[in-house]
Formats: structure tokens, C-alpha cells, sequence
């Protein structure tokens, strides 16, 4: 609500705020000095400068948090993909069935011209995601722009990665099929074809989840309410 404070005979226009219902303390510092009731104008300006401090938004951190976890997720990704090219013997420790673990070796190695730049690029931006998400986090960046940028790569890259890694996921989808055996309620209902496709459409469904995922939370770090709360930086004290 717009509004003016008089003080003596001169009439000071508040100045919009960057939070809503706001109050100017600059008018209050102004009405301050050289006034017979300076205490009163200073117990409001306090209330004023307490109200004008936005709130922090209580989904922040669970965002900021959940961004750090996809940084990290993409960072190890990458991680492994060069343990993997830099030693064959390191695909052991992927925690896949052992048929699983040499397709994946073998198929990453036969596509190392095109599997090392997508995991150097993702080392990098999972990086880049996690800093930018644990700065925001615990108050060391107060832009909201870098974290938003990172989640914006961080997808790019993922659209990227996905079709360039298809040889890789038909190696492991087909050494699945044939090197694991189907839970018995599914064993006589499910055809080879049918697993394969049923492998195939749990690697869609997981980056569909992936970038939704992403999106959710570039939404919610794009709110005015995150934008005002970090953009805000507590005023200096005036001297009066």
C-alpha cells in the first residue's frame, strides 16, 4: 500500500521496497535525526526493519538439497565412466550382476571416443551443481541465478548424454535379459522381447524422471519469494 510519512512540514515519498508492504527506512532515519520524539522513530524503525526482512521460504532448503544430490549423482557418474576407460578392471565395483559389469566394460571402451567427453562434461557440471547448490544453501551465494544456470546445463547434458549413450544401455539391457533370471511371476508371462523392452523403458522412464525432476526445482528456485529472500541483504546501521 502506497503511502506518505510526514515529518515536521516536509512530506518524504516512500520509495517502493524490493518486499512487499514494506516501509522505507531511509524516511525513518531522515525523521530521526533532530526530532523531539527520536526514540519513538527508533523503536519503529526497528519494528519496520523486522517486517521488511523477507521470510525464508520453507521449501529452500529441501530444493537446494535435492539439487545437491543430482549434482553429486551426475558428478559420480562421470567419475565412474573415466574409472572405467582408465581401468577395466574397476567396472567391478558398479554393483551391477557380473554379465552386466563386462557388457558395460566392454561397450564403454569400444565408445570411448564418444563416452569421455560426456563424462568429463558431466564430472565438471555435477561439480558445478553442487557448489552452486551448497553455496546457495548455507548463505555464501545470494544470487539464485548460478544454481539455475547449473540446472539448466545439467539438463542440456543429459539430453545430450541420452541418445550417445544408447549403445551402452542395449549392451546392459541385452546382458540383463540374458544373465539374470526373471522373478518367477514373471518368468512364463514375459517373453525375451518383452523384458528387453521392459529394461528399455525403465532407462526412459528414469531420465524422464531426471529432467522433471530438474525442472521442478529450476520452478522453484525461479519463485519471487526465493528471489527476494536472497537477494536481500540486511541494511548498515545509519548514524543518527
Amino acid at each position: 500500500m502506497a503511502f506518505r510519512l510526514v515529518c515536521g512540514r516536509r512530506r518524504f515519498a516512500r520509495r517502493r521496497s524490493p518486499v512487499r508492504g514494506g516501509v522505507d527506512l531511509d524516511i525513518l532515519d531522515a525523521c530521526t535525526r533532530g526530532s523531539p520524539n527520536a526514540a519513538s522513530f527508533g523503536i519503529l524503525r526497528a519494528v519496520a526493519e523486522v517486517e521488511a526482512t523477507p521470510r525464508r521460504p520453507g521449501f529452500l532448503t529441501l530444493v537446494l538439497i535435492v539439487a545437491w544430490f543430482i549434482g553429486l549423482q551426475t558428478l559420480q557418474s562421470g567419475y565412474a565412466t573415466l574409472r572405467v576407460l582408465r581401468n577395466p578392471l574397476a567396472g567391478d565395483g558398479l554393483g551391477y550382476p557380473d554379465a552386466v559389469n563386462v557388457a558395460l566394460v566392454e561397450s564403454v571402451s569400444s565408445h570411448a571416443s564418444s563416452a569421455m567427453p560426456i563424462a568429463v562434461a558431466q564430472l565438471l557440471l555435477g561439480g558445478l551443481l553442487l557448489a552452486t547448490s551448497l553455496g546457495t544453501l548455507f548463505g555464501g551465494i545470494r544470487r539464485v541465478g548460478y544454481t539455475l544456470q547449473a540446472l539448466f546445463a545439467n539438463a542440456v547434458l543429459a539430453c545430450v548424454a541420452y541418445p550417445i549413450g544408447e549403445p551402452v544401455r542395449d549392451a546392459m539391457v541385452e546382458a540383463f535379459v540374458q544373465g539374470t533370471q526373471l522373478p518367477p511371476e514373471l518368468a512364463g508371462t514375459l517373453t525375451e522381447a518383452q523384458a528387453h523392452n521392459a529394461y528399455l523403458w525403465g532407462f526412459r522412464l528414469a531420465f524422464g524422471l531426471h529432467l522433471a525432476v530438474i525442472g521442478t526445482l529450476a520452478w522453484a528456485l525461479s519463485r519471487r519469494s526465493v528471489r527476494e529472500f536472497l537477494a536481500f541483504s540486511p541494511s548498515t546501521p545509519r548514524e543518527n
